[in-house]
């Protein structure tokens, strides 16, 4: 249905212009193809949501998690395609800020640049949001490859911030690393995949711990729905940044073919076999990320490589959008420049970016409450309740009575979900954070739990348990404090920061 109301608008605009608008937007390039697109999607959507995703179906049971699933996959498919009509009345359009702006652009002045503002906003702290939870990722992969090198994941952080660098800095469009893409899908199924064919080899008799259970419907609170709902939300989030893939590409005019026919198939797939799976082989018992689930060793760092390379990718991918922004507020004409000074300025944006990102990480590194909280706070802004605004204002003033009358219901439930996720899902989300607050650790706090493979740090871990019965509390391992030594110094800082300021008062 999106696609036949999307080839519609298509043939209104113009191929002409498109073709026109896809090389003005993106600079350096010719443009990129469907297939490519089509990869750019899948590495854009598939990230780390669905690492989650067990954990969430865990909440709600298989049955709710297929339905969430196949019902959140065609809101996102479905926006998309609102996006891409308006971004097809105005080929010049090259960000989400800009369809947002052109769309209200017939609106009286305060409220075409409150939206614009909000947009704005909104797109750039979700971005660095994302960018914050992929560099903790990447610092997770890194300590499961190495899991008997006790190093903190402040530390691993770091370490995976510097690989991520030279890709980075050489990168100012989406199609750059074609052949990352690429490697990118591949190692989403490796990632994905890599645990459950460990689980499936064992059965679920072996994987599944004492007192897990696999039910079709959880009998679950209002605050783990909510939960589960951001998780989902989250895991399907393309809507802030398909106008910036569609720019880029050669002909915008096949976004549908590359969306709906090729990228949304893959991502109902691949979701559902890892929610699903990752749910029956582990239980409601299920934690963290899927790869969490399997025992220390080959498998277990296999899959963190895959996890690595996964989530490098897909950080370059939003990278470059934030700092495209910031580049183009410093230089106008940044995406037209191929100068050594753009390029100059352009790698001191990244680092300084990826240098907070970091900070910002090893600040607060809880993967599955940071994830629910964007995904219930800054999802439904971005992702829905924009765009959906946007279109019916492009609906008002330059669109037709039947276009709105057609998806007017359909529209109102999506609308009516966002602001009942942003309420509540906000709600439960914070206070579930404020009730673990104390378990987390101050800033750069060593987190090595789940991480090395030592009764002290992952005693719950898969494989651990009899053996850490076994043998009593491991006292090889001392976490003082359980900060990062290679940081201990900020605590002294920070120390010294408040009874400096405590002089004044």
């Amino acid at each position: 249905m999106p696609g036949n109301s999307g080839g519609s608008a298509a043939n209104s605009y113009g191929s002409t212009a498109n073709l026109e608008a896809g090389s003005a937007c993106a600079p350096f390039k010719s443009g990129n193809s469907t297939w490519l697109t089509a990869g750019l999607i899948v590495a854009d959507v598939v990230g780390a949501g669905i690492l989650g995703l067990p954990v969430a179906v865990a909440k709600v049971g298989w049955l709710g998690g297929v339905v969430l699933t196949l019902v959140l996959l065609a809101m996102n498919v479905h926006i998309s395609m609102l996006m891409w009509r308006v971004r097809m009345h105005f080929p010049s359009v090259c960000s989400y800020v800009q369809m947002v702006e052109m769309a209200f652009s017939k609106a009286p002045e305060g409220q075409r640049s409150g939206m614009t503002l909000i947009a704005g906003a909104g797109q750039y702290s979700f971005l660095f949001a994302m960018l914050v939870i992929y560099m903790l990722s990447c610092g997770r992969a890194l300590g499961n490859l190495f899991y008997s090198v006790f190093v903190c994941l402040p530390t691993w952080t770091l370490v995976a911030g510097m690989l991520i660098l030279p890709f980075h800095a050489t990168a100012r469009k989406l199609g750059t690393w074609q052949s990352l893409i690429w490697i990118n899908v591949l190692t989403i199924v490796c990632t994905c995949c890599i645990p459950l064919a460990y689980m499936m080899r064992e059965g679920a008799d072996v994987t599944r711990p004492s007192g897990s259970v696999f039910v079709a419907v959880e009998n679950t609170s209002p605050a783990m729905a909510f939960g589960a709902l951001s998780t989902f939300t989250f895991a399907f989030t393309s809507q802030f940044m398909v106008i910036e893939i569609m720019s880029e590409m050669k002909n915008p005019s096949e976004f549908p073919t590359a969306y709906i026919y090729m990228a949304a198939p893959f991502q109902a797939v691949a979701f559902l076999i890892v929610g699903v799976g990752g749910y029956y082989y582990v239980g409601n018992k299920v934690t963290g990320m899927i790869g969490d689930n399997i025992p220390f060793g080959t498998t277990f760092q296999f899959a963190a490589v895959c996890l690595l390379s996964h989530m490098t990718v897909t950080y370059l991918i939003k990278g470059i959008i934030l700092c495209r922004a910031v580049h183009g507020v410093t230089d106008k004409d940044a995406d037209n420049d191929d100068s050594r000074a753009a390029w100059t300025t352009w790698g001191s944006i990244v680092l300084v970016v990826g240098a907070v990102v970091w900070v910002v990480a090893s600040t607060v590194p809880f993967f599955n409450e940071l994830v629910d909280l964007v995904g219930a706070s800054l999802t439904p802004v971005c992702c829905y309740i924009i765009p959906i605004l946007s279109y019916l204002r492009w609906v008002k003033d330059f669109g037709s009575k039947e276009q709105r009358n057609f998806e007017g219901i359909i529209l109102f439930f999506e609308m009516s979900l966002a602001v009942l996720l942003l309420v509540f899902g906000t709600y439960f989300s914070i206070l579930n954070i404020v009730e673990k607050w104390g378990t987390f650790g101050p800033p750069f706090a060593c987190h090595c739990q789940q991480m090395w493979n030592t009764c002290a740090c992952s005693a719950t871990h898969a494989g651990m348990m009899d053996r850490c019965l076994a043998s009593g509390k491991d006292l090889a391992l001392q976490v003082q404090l359980m900060v990062d030594q290679n940081f201990a110094w900020t605590s002294a800082v920070a120390e010294r920061g408040r009874l400096f300021a405590s002089s004044f008062v």
